[in-house]
């Protein structure tokens, strides 16, 4: 089996190291599960969301722990960068906002019983799931599924 850094040669970087995250364990494992073990969403499925990304759908300043498992990174998809996505390997979802997607124009969009909840236990229900979205993250094209949610874009405008 190819190692993943020989599958993903073509992807562009914008993280500082490859190295570095295939030195962190967790990180690298996290990456690989993303190419190798794609999960998909029950039936009626509940994600917890921790208090960054609660912060963030809430349009608030998240208030970072830096804890081990998010951090900020750097992502391409399509033609579009991404300097500040949250990366948090504690949460088992991608988010991605309803405007995002449809600039993106990145594929059909499907329904979905799945919810999320915030922090303080409001529930969120999100507008569809958008499927095999190719991201870019330094040497590594993943495959990845977003839950698409109706919530500002950028915590800066109003």
């Amino acid at each position: 089996m190819n190692t993943l850094s020989e599958v993903f040669k073509k992807a562009d970087a914008n993280v500082p190291s490859l190295d570095l995250i295939e030195s962190v364990p967790e990180y690298a494992q996290f990456l690989k599960n993303l190419h190798l073990h794609k999960r998909r969403f029950a039936d009626n499925e509940r994600f917890q969301l921790n208090e960054e990304v609660s912060a963030i759908i809430q349009h608030r300043l998240p208030q970072w722990k830096h804890e081990f498992g998010s951090f900020i990174i750097g992502c391409r998809i399509g033609d579009e960068t991404f300097d500040g996505a949250l990366m948090d390997l504690n949460t088992n979802v991608n988010i991605m906002p309803l405007a995002t997607y449809r600039r993106l124009a990145i594929g059909p969009l499907k329904t979905t019983s799945v919810s999320l909840q915030l922090v303080d236990g409001a529930t969120r229900l999100p507008v569809g799931i958008v499927e095999d979205v190719l991201i870019r993250v330094n040497k590594f094209i993943l495959p990845a599924d977003f839950v698409v949610l109706d919530m500002n874009e950028d915590l800066h405008k109003d």
